[in-house]
C-alpha cells in the first residue's frame, strides 16, 4: 500500500497537468491497465485477497 502523502502528491501533479485521472505506483498502474483484460472472476479474487491482507495483516 502506498503512503497517503505519495498518493496526494501524484493526484495534485495530475491536477496541475489537467489530467482526468492518475494511478500512482508502477504496480497499481499495471493492474489498472490489465484489469479490464482479465476475467472478472480473477480480478474479484485478487481484490478480495489484497483487501483481506490490508485489513487483517497476519
Amino acid at each position: 500500500m502506498m503512503p497517503a502523502g505519495a498518493v496526494v502528491r501524484a493526484a495534485l501533479r495530475a491536477y496541475d497537468r489537467d489530467r482526468g485521472y492518475v494511478v500512482p505506483g508502477l504496480g497499481n498502474a499495471v493492474n489498472a491497465h490489465l484489469s479490464p483484460r482479465r476475467p472478472r472472476r480473477l480480478v474479484t479474487a485478487i481484490a478480495k485477497r489484497v483487501t483481506r491482507a490490508v485489513l487483517d495483516p497476519a
